[in-house]
């Protein structure tokens, strides 16, 4: 079994050729689809606009009294104005996340790769904050898939437990969403953890 890279952006498939390391063999590789990985960060765009309606009339209306249109609305003083002015500008900015979260996730999903190769499993993100992760099999522990449509689907891939601050276990998971031919990336999984002898 060996994986096609032409299905990758051309960008992100120089970079996974770039961290394959000699020999290595790419058993399957894929993108996550763009717009279900949106789909969680939409109920941040519908709070984000509620959000952002109040947070820059709030700003308009306090620029306004700097500028001085419209008089001295409600008796405040252009100085007492621009700091409010001053004030509302980390909630416009909050505002400007919230609504432009679901953009920078799907950007972030077209920009990153799955991949796994006869040696480990890598994901890679290309862009101005390109980073690799790279796990070999033996650290695997389970692998669920729960399947889609048209051959999509996620795989959940956990890796053991960890300590957080708290002194708490927890367990270290990793998700590919909704990526093509989910069946196969399982079987490429499968098939990498049983070349170390492990049983998923």
């Amino acid at each position: 079994m060996t994986a096609d890279l032409s299905r990758l952006a051309p960008s992100l498939r120089r970079r996974v050729e770039a961290e394959l390391k000699p020999g290595e063999r790419v058993l399957w590789a894929g993108m996550p689809g763009p717009m279900r990985s949106v789909l969680p960060s939409l109920l941040l765009f519908v709070f984000g606009v509620g959000w952002s309606s109040l947070a820059f009339t709030w700003e308009a209306i306090a620029i306004a009294g700097v500028l001085g249109i419209g008089g001295e609305a409600g008796g405040l003083s252009r100085g007492m104005a621009a700091v409010f002015a001053v004030f509302g500008l980390p909630f416009v900015a909050i505002g400007v996340g919230l609504v432009g979260a679901p953009f920078y996730v799907a950007l972030r999903a077209f920009l990153t790769a799955h991949v796994v190769t006869d040696r480990r499993l890598l994901t890679v993100t290309g862009g101005s904050r390109a980073s690799v992760e790279s796990r070999s099999a033996d650290q695997l522990t389970f692998l669920r898939r729960r399947d889609g449509s048209a051959g999509r689907g996620t795989l959940r891939l956990g890796f053991g437990t960890e300590k957080d601050s708290d002194g708490d276990t927890r367990s270290i998971e990793e998700r590919w969403p909704d990526v093509p031919d989910v069946a196969l990336a399982e079987d490429a999984v499968r098939a990498l953890a049983a070349s170390v002898g492990r049983s998923i």
